[in-house]
């Protein structure tokens, strides 16, 4: 088994009201505890040892307050949470459903998902190639989302073999323009069933994807197996996980995910 760890902003509705209840709770500090802060914090906001909006605000506090530490004693992070292990790390590009999220401006990205604008080869292929050339990037990542306006209900997980020769032939399109200049990582965003995700990771493998990741809803770890047991490819998954208690259940079941991807919005030093 493999560990990934992302950092990785995102936001949503909440996140300033926690974070102005912890500026309550933490305002006028004179040293940069940040353990005994973040327990401080986690007593007296509700949900936190939860995940979600909550685990958001606060994984981005934590992240601040480490940079603050940082400055104030002028080391790196690194330093402080025990010192560097690696001179280089590998990172790749996050370039969801291609160009066209990048042109929508100020449309909300989520509202690509009722149309096609951004679901056509040319633009899967253009965003490649940019991080390829601009970016240097050598790792890249796609989304395999279905547009809304190609489900019978939005709340669809199973499709027929229609939709999932649609949302992998970008990625055969990749695969032909790229080469093998890159590798290609795939995000299913838990929107499939353990059928339909077993069918796009067969189809996937025709374009030796790196990973297909969280194919189905994180929650359920019996088919986070089913899929990874069938799948031609590696799973990857952990994005909405947030606590130790959840990794390490996802652990100790075993044979659940090939690559645990950590994304450092739980903790900080749980990410260590």
């Amino acid at each position: 088994m493999a560990l990934l760890v992302m950092v990785s902003a995102i936001g949503g509705p909440g996140i300033k009201e926690v974070l102005r209840r912890a500026e309550e709770l933490i305002r006028g500090g004179k040293e940069v505890n940040i353990e005994y802060l973040l327990r401080l914090i986690r007593k007296h906001i509700p949900n936190s040892e939860w995940g979600g909006v909550v685990n958001n605000a606060i994984s981005g506090l934590e992240t601040a307050l480490w940079d603050l530490k940082g400055k104030l004693t002028g080391l790196p992070v690194y330093e402080l949470l025990g010192g560097k292990v690696r001179d280089r790390v590998a990172v790749y590009a996050d370039l969801h459903a291609g160009a066209g999220i990048i042109e929508t401006g100020s449309r909300r990205w989520v509202e690509l998902a009722s149309t096609e604008v951004a679901y056509n080869v040319e633009n899967y292929v253009r965003r490649a190639r940019e991080a390829m050339n601009m970016g240097g990037f050598r790792y890249i990542k796609f989304d395999v989302d279905v547009p809304e306006g190609m489900m019978e209900t939005e709340f669809d997980r199973t499709f027929g073999m229609r939709i999932v020769k649609f949302v992998t032939s970008f990625i055969g399109g990749v695969r032909d323009a790229v080469k093998y200049d890159v590798d290609i990582m795939i995000d299913g965003h838990w929107a499939f069933s353990v059928p339909t995700a077993i069918a796009i990771a067969r189809e996937l493998a025709k374009y030796d994807v790196f990973w297909f990741e969280d194919p189905v809803p994180p929650e359920n770890i019996d088919a986070m197996r089913e899929v990874r047991l069938k799948s031609p490819v590696p799973i990857a998954t952990g994005e909405k996980l947030y606590r130790l208690s959840q990794f390490r259940e996802l652990i100790e079941e075993g044979g659940a995910t090939d690559i645990i991807h950590l994304m450092c919005r739980g903790s900080v030093v749980y990410s260590r």
